[in-house]
């Protein structure tokens, strides 16, 4: 089992918690590291899976992430940024939630109260698929 953790932050809230890679799943990594390494690649927007997008960018070293939802229209719902472990530090996984709480607090539907509790794995899922490839490839 591999033990090692990120530093997950919501930026509204200030919550920090520590996820450890045990919490997401290998299949998920497996599916979505060359879907990110693509859409880094390209530029362009990129199907995940169940009807997510994102579109992902290098900036400094980290990966900058804005995800989408086709039930939720073209907004950005999540973005967030991944930096690399730094010696004595972990990775961190910032998290911003501005465009999903802006519809859910519209009330447009159930629909959206579900891919609200998706995201929080989506978004680990993507950060260790990318560390992953990080650390493969080197900086």
């Amino acid at each position: 089992m591999d033990r090692r953790e990120l530093r997950h932050i919501i930026v509204e809230s200030g919550r920090e918690m520590i996820s450890g890679r045990g919490q997401v799943d290998d299949w998920a990594i497996e599916q979505l590291t060359p879907v990110v390494k693509q859409a880094v690649k390209s530029g362009r927007r990129n199907q995940v899976l169940s009807g997510y997008w994102i579109h992902c960018e290098l900036r400094d070293g980290r990966l900058a992430v804005a995800i989408g939802h086709a039930g939720a229209g073209e907004r950005v719902l999540v973005s967030m940024t991944v930096q690399p472990a730094h010696p004595h530090d972990l990775p961190v996984l910032r998290v911003r939630t501005v465009g999903l709480q802006a519809q859910l607090a519209t009330g447009t539907g159930s629909e959206l109260y579900r891919i609200a509790g998706e995201l929080n794995d989506l978004e680990r899922s993507i950060a260790w698929a990318w560390l992953a490839q990080h650390e493969k490839d080197g900086p």
